[in-house]
């Protein structure tokens, strides 16, 4: 398990709370058991408990009860053989590939959605079947692509997905000429602050930077100088939590739920309420401030790259997150703050463009953080005008 439980846990079983599963134990031989249940479900945080139901009149589930000890793997819409093999009963189940044996010498899937491994705390019958109850000892998420987690329902098997925005063609132009109109408005506070102001939009289910404003004339043919994260005007990033959080901070509810559901999808769980305490402060202060230059720089080189395994985008996923939560506190670590944000509205109160400065030194104060961000916010007021023609939506 590359995350430490203490961070992940409450995640996991938020985002995990049931799925179709393989439940196994171990006979006194020493030999494996195994069952494929779809009622598995997380039953508590505080502390870790999850469970199953399993049906009297089979034998497996009898000699998984009686054991002291099991496993729990969750499948994907990606483990279909597998799961077969196991409703079928087939010879040498428990040899083929895509298998794996815990610590304990339990089997579970190799990569499942999610695993677990507890021991038996309780077992209560209810009519036919009987509820077992786990005390969780060690947990895992998925450190590749394997899908979404399985579901049962009408005596089959299948997945749900979270439908990503169409892309709508005219946004692209609207979002394109807006950062344009920004940019005549934004050029004097750039070469006010002496930093480069990048412009991004929301493109679907992507953040693309769609606008550079330099903080001094640059010459045609030339690249604004710079070596801050967000350089490249046609940069993509991925909308998923935490990453640029100002376009969820005063979006639709609906929104916010893609941005963290999309997030699970990428790096494995979400801490909603941590993630909704950061959206709170941001729009409390009518700005975002990221910290953390060498992380943020990180974070985003391994977003942003290709190539990265799933399992670095889950462990930079971890720290990014847990050192965003600073930017929730009254209290900011001012000599090494990545970058400021703020919004620019819509008609209609949305967020149709954020303002990013980075490559920042070290604030003397919060009260020069403040007079800093309040110098964007004026600017973004100006370049909501000049898009909405109407007044800030903020809160």
């Amino acid at each position: 398990m590359s995350l430490k439980a203490s961070e992940l846990w409450r995640a996991v079983l938020a985002e995990y709370p049931t799925g179709v599963a393989l439940v196994t134990a171990q006979l006194p031989d020493g030999s494996p058991v195994g069952m494929v249940v779809g009622s598995f479900t997380a039953i508590s945080q505080d502390p870790p408990l999850v469970g199953y139901f399993g049906d009297d009149s089979s034998s497996t589930f009898q000699s998984i009860v009686s054991a002291d000890r099991f496993a729990v793997s969750v499948f994907a819409d990606s483990h279909d053989s597998l799961l077969r093999s196991f409703v079928r009963k087939d010879e040498g189940r428990y040899e083929q590939s895509g298998l794996t044996t815990t610590d304990s010498g339990l089997i579970r899937l190799d990569d499942a959605v999610v695993w677990f491994e507890a021991r038996t705390q309780s077992v209560q019958r209810h009519g036919d079947h009987q509820l077992v109850v786990g005390a969780v000892v060690d947990f895992g998420v998925s450190t590749s692509d394997i899908g979404s987690p399985l579901l049962y329902r009408r005596g089959g098997f299948g997945a749900f997905a979270i439908p990503a925005e169409a892309v709508d063609a005219r946004l692209i132009g609207d979002r394109l000429a807006a950062a344009q109109a920004a940019a005549e408005v934004l050029a004097p506070i750039a070469s006010r602050l002496s930093r480069d102001i990048a412009v991004t939009a929301l493109v679907g289910d992507s953040v693309v930077v769609v606008g550079m404003v330099p903080s001094a004339p640059v010459a045609p043919g030339e690249s604004p100088p710079g070596t801050g994260p967000l350089r490249a005007i046609g940069l993509s990033l991925p909308f998923a939590a935490p990453v640029e959080p100002l376009f969820a901070a005063w979006a639709h509810e609906r929104v916010r739920s893609f941005w963290m559901e999309r997030a699970r999808h990428l790096v494995g769980a979400v801490d909603r309420r941590q993630v909704e305490a950061r959206l709170e402060a941001i729009r409390r202060r009518g700005f975002g401030v990221s910290v953390d230059q060498d992380l943020t720089a990180r974070f985003i080189g391994t977003i942003t790259d290709p190539s990265a395994e799933r399992e670095s985008y889950a462990q930079i996923w971890s720290e990014y997150a847990a050192q965003t939560i600073v930017s929730t506190s009254s209290i900011l670590t001012l000599s090494d703050i990545a970058a400021v944000q703020v919004p620019v509205f819509d008609e209609h109160g949305q967020v149709a463009l954020v303002l990013t400065v980075s490559d920042l030194g070290p604030f003397a104060d919060e009260d020069a953080l403040n007079a800093f961000a309040d110098t964007l916010i004026a600017a973004a007021d100006a370049a909501s005008h000049v898009i909405a023609r109407g007044p800030r939506g903020r809160s």
